[in-house]
């Protein structure tokens, strides 16, 4: 019992510390990374955290790995018959997927 109750707070915290407003993420995006070059990222480049958020939200990062051509996507169909009627199972492990 006292477990599960840690478990569940570690949980809730892990959720709250991970959610970030939009103008923390604008902050992000306009920090310096590193001091002695003045590096920033570049705010239309890939790395930028506020395309990532929106990517995020509006499902892009699913559908990327899901049907990207570059990523070799692994599943499988099988088709078996219980009383007669086909019951097909669908199989997909996202771990096993790798870029070829």
């Amino acid at each position: 019992m006292k477990n599960s109750k840690i478990i569940k707070l570690l949980l809730a915290m892990y959720t709250v510390c991970a959610r970030l407003e939009l103008s923390d993420i604008k902050t992000i995006g306009d920090s310096v990374v590193i001091e002695e070059d003045n590096l920033l990222i570049y705010p239309d480049g890939p790395l930028n955290p506020l395309r990532g958020y929106i990517m995020h939200k509006s499902g892009c990062m699913y559908n990327k790995r899901l049907y990207a051509p570059e990523i070799n996507t692994l599943y499988k169909l099988e088709k078996k018959y219980e009383d007669g009627r086909p019951i097909y199972a669908y199989t997909r492990e996202p771990v096993n997927d790798e870029v070829y």
